[in-house]
């Protein structure tokens, strides 16, 4: 991976807010060859990753939708989770993607699973 995405990806955790935006506006100019690694870091609960993640994710718009729609049957329930959550939050783009896909989202197949 580049050395500048991985510089932008270290300030993440960074304190302040305006240096995690800045860093995820800029990480989500890189698009789809970032989003993958963004759909992992969902799942981080240290720090503010998880947040930038979401933020970045979210900025990037198109080019992650198709990776956040799978990520909607991520085994890991924070993945599918925060997916969910900025799917929603894009707008109509992604509210029509989703309808197109036909997923079935399914928040909570892990709790289901177990009760079975």
């Amino acid at each position: 991976m580049r050395s500048e995405i991985l510089a932008h990806l270290s300030a993440f955790n960074d304190a302040r807010e305006g240096i995690r935006q800045f860093a995820a506006r800029k990480v989500a100019s890189y698009g789809a060859e970032v989003a993958p690694l963004l759909i992992q870091l969902l799942r981080e609960s240290q720090g503010f990753t998880q947040e930038s993640a979401a933020m970045a994710l979210k900025e990037m718009g198109q080019p992650a939708i198709p990776l956040l729609l799978e990520a909607l049957e991520n085994p890991e329930k924070a993945i599918r989770w925060q997916a969910a959550v900025i799917l929603a939050a894009m707008g109509e783009q992604a509210h029509n993607a989703v309808r197109d896909s036909k997923r079935c989202i399914r928040l909570d197949h892990d709790e289901s699973a177990a009760a079975s």
